[in-house]
């Protein structure tokens, strides 16, 4: 026998006494005898030890906003779409459509922008039925209006969006090494 094979054959045999005590021998999950004990006065010790270290600490105003931040819930769930593409609300007239650009992406000479949270490239269909995707620069989108059968009746250009936070100017080449 091999030495290879031996040390297969010792794994499995580690293997299995593991799992004869673990079904056999080891006690049930809901003994006391085995079980944790919370220490509930150790626990409130600890916690207003805590909330006066934090008082102390004098935190500043960006630490103060990522506290209340991080403790408040999301407004809605950012990957939940609510409606499938082509079933958003259909709208009377052109006023009513709003168009949000947030995003810009250039993957191997393919450009994608992220439109009301959705992306898209050229020539798709945008969520508000009768609205197709033009064209797409860094800075803006151009959205048409058209009616089936016409050409089209309306152009839209929507500016980039960028969040309030602070980023880098930096740019990645495609490979994920941006910072």
């Amino acid at each position: 026998m091999k030495r290879r094979e031996a040390v297969i054959l010792a794994l499995a045999a580690a293997g299995l006494l593991y799992a004869v005590w673990a079904l056999f021998l080891a006690p049930a999950p809901g003994d006391k005898a085995g079980g944790v004990v919370l220490d509930r006065a150790g626990l409130a010790k600890t916690a207003t030890e805590v909330k006066d270290l934090v008082a102390k600490s004098q935190p500043t105003a960006h630490d103060l906003l990522v506290l209340a931040r991080a403790a408040s819930p999301f407004p809605r769930d950012p990957f939940h779409r609510t409606t499938s593409p082509g079933e958003g609300p259909v709208s009377g007239t052109e006023a009513e459509a709003v168009f949000v650009y947030s995003g810009y992406l250039e993957m191997e000479g393919v450009r994608f922008a992220i439109v009301n949270g959705l992306e898209y490239r050229v020539g798709d269909e945008l969520e508000t039925p009768g609205y197709f995707l033009a064209g797409i620069e860094r800075n803006r989108v151009t959205i048409e209006h058209r009616i089936p059968g016409q050409a089209a009746s309306g152009r839209i250009v929507a500016p980039l969006v960028e969040a309030d936070t602070y980023l880098d100017n930096k740019e990645s080449k495609g490979n994920g090494t941006a910072r």
